[in-house]
């Protein structure tokens, strides 16, 4: 079972998403904080982090730069809102593979991971 990590602020909803996520034979931890993200990724492997963003505390280029030093394989995809000030060029020079913005339908999300071949049954 391939196994994705949350990476999340608003504790209630990584918890609602990891349940979509084992429907799908897809293993998904949640962190909110720096530490927990850490603890996650020094623990397990993942094929793909979720970040919403921004977290407030975290640099986010610095987040990437270290989970990509302890998983470069891993896919890293932000999720932020539409009135985000910054372009989809900025979040893509922070390390991000993809960014959806919100608001996105999970669908969107399962099948991007689908495509790359981090989870094994389409979305729909």
């Amino acid at each position: 079972m391939k196994r994705v990590i949350i990476i999340e602020d608003n504790k209630s909803i990584p918890q609602g998403t990891s349940h979509v996520f084992q429907h799908l034979n897809v293993r998904a931890d949640c962190a909110g904080s720096l530490e927990g993200v850490l603890a996650c990724i020094q623990e397990n492997i993942y094929a793909a982090a979720v970040i919403d963003i921004p977290i407030p505390g975290i640099d986010m280029a610095e987040l990437n730069k270290t989970i990509r030093e302890k998983q470069p394989a891993i896919l890293i995809i932000a999720t932020t809102s539409q009135d985000e000030v910054h372009s989809r060029d900025h979040f893509l020079s922070l390390g991000f593979d993809e960014i959806l913005y919100k608001p996105f339908n999970f669908e969107q999300l399962m099948n991007y991971l689908y495509l790359k071949q981090v989870n094994d049954v389409p979305a729909g």
